[in-house]
């Protein structure tokens, strides 16, 4: 990820500090896998020395370089409040702050040319106002964190930040019983960019161009690396983890396996910090096993037409694969090779008409830009 500068042949400089001697170790070396020069400061009593510690990462640094911070806890309420003065900030191109016990109050403003986040947790945090008038004292009102705004819980702040709020604080460091998977995946996706944006840089490998790859070469898709890759065919639940496991799946099941007939036309792909998002069309004649769409079923020889999504989960400094998800109508899937027949409604359902699924139409309407109108679904859902 973090390419340095044309004339430096140093990697960018990340800081993360937090309360407790030793850190998460994971964590740590998730960000040295990324490209980063990886510094780890304790949280200290004595302000003036924990600020010399600070500062001290940023020296050597030449004219054109910068450096990062990823703050937590009772460290991260500090560096909010510190770098909000200018002077601190130099050379500062990205705050990053998790679980912070105090935020600056919602119109505080940090520098333009510093990228600040802020991750909560379901936690209460000191909000701190500065004085309203000349002469005033400022305020400190502690609240409780709440959802954000829409399914990505931003919240209306001066500044970015988003709320975790079925996490607690811990939920990123994988050492603690608090540690949650997916907010932390969430997070950390949200922090890589961040500091893209902060050290101007973009992915160290063209992650597009990488993801191409590994779906032509089973070998390429997989590493024995840690963490160990994984695949995971949601509506089947097909798939495997590790390196064998998964370059067995892939080469198993498409590359040189797949049916003669099949058709891959990629209709949108969405390109993120550490994740390539594909909506796809595939087309096959089910002329052959085909376990990961249909396991156990032998080949009805019927054409199958749907819209797959997948997301794949990638580290931007080495590109390599971490995880792919793929999603798909199933229910389109049986109507089409005759498994399911919407007309035939289960016993016990006297009101239903019809079974609320559709074959290749589905895949049609998305190439044909949606329906006419909301009638076109409605029929689905009848009632006597």
């Amino acid at each position: 990820m973090a390419q340095p500068s044309p004339t430096s042949t140093q990697p960018a400089q990340l800081c993360i500090t937090a309360e407790d001697e030793l850190f998460d170790e994971e964590f740590l070396q998730t960000w040295r896998r990324e490209g980063f020069q990886v510094t780890y400061i304790p949280f200290q009593s004595d302000r003036k020395s924990y600020i010399a510690a600070l500062d001290a990462v940023k020296h050597g640094l030449r004219v054109s370089e910068v450096y990062a911070i990823i703050s937590f806890g009772d460290a991260a309420s500090f560096c909010l409040t510190h770098y909000l003065k200018l002077p601190n900030t130099n050379k500062l191109c990205a705050l990053i702050a998790y679980y912070p016990t105090a935020i600056p109050g919602p119109a505080s403003q940090y520098p333009a040319s510093m990228q600040v986040l802020v991750h909560l947790a379901n936690q209460t945090v000191n909000v701190h106002y500065p004085p309203s008038k000349t002469g005033h004292k400022a305020t400190v009102v502690r609240k409780q964190v709440g959802p954000g705004v829409g399914i990505g819980d931003r919240l209306a702040l001066g500044y970015a930040a988003f709320s975790y709020v079925g996490a607690l604080p811990g939920f990123a460091e994988h050492d603690l019983e608090e540690y949650s998977r997916i907010p932390a995946q969430v997070a950390w996706s949200r922090t890589l960019g961040a500091l893209q944006r902060g050290f101007r840089r973009v992915a160290a490998v063209d992650l597009e161009r990488v993801w191409d790859e590994m779906q032509e070469d089973s070998e390429a898709s997989t590493t024995t690396a840690s963490p160990p890759p994984s695949a995971l065919y949601t509506p089947t639940l097909q798939g495997a983890t590790g390196h064998h496991p998964l370059q067995d799946f892939y080469a198993t099941n498409f590359h040189a396996h797949r049916p003669a007939s099949m058709r891959l036309q990629l209709l949108s792909r969405t390109v993120g910090a550490d994740r390539v998002v594909d909506e796809v069309l595939i087309t096959f004649r089910h002329s052959q096993p085909m376990n990961w769409i249909l396991p156990g079923v032998p080949p009805t020889h019927r054409e199958v037409k749907i819209v797959v999504v997948s997301i794949a989960r990638l580290c931007s400094g080495d590109g390599r694969l971490y995880s792919e998800h793929v999603y798909w109508d199933q229910a389109s899937v049986l109507v089409q090779v005759g498994l399911l027949d919407p007309g035939v409604v289960p016993a016990g359902w006297p009101r239903v008409q019809r079974v609320p699924a559709v074959g290749g139409e589905a895949a049609a309407a998305v190439l044909a830009g949606g329906v006419e109108g909301e009638t076109k679904i409605k029929p689905h859902l009848q009632y006597a």
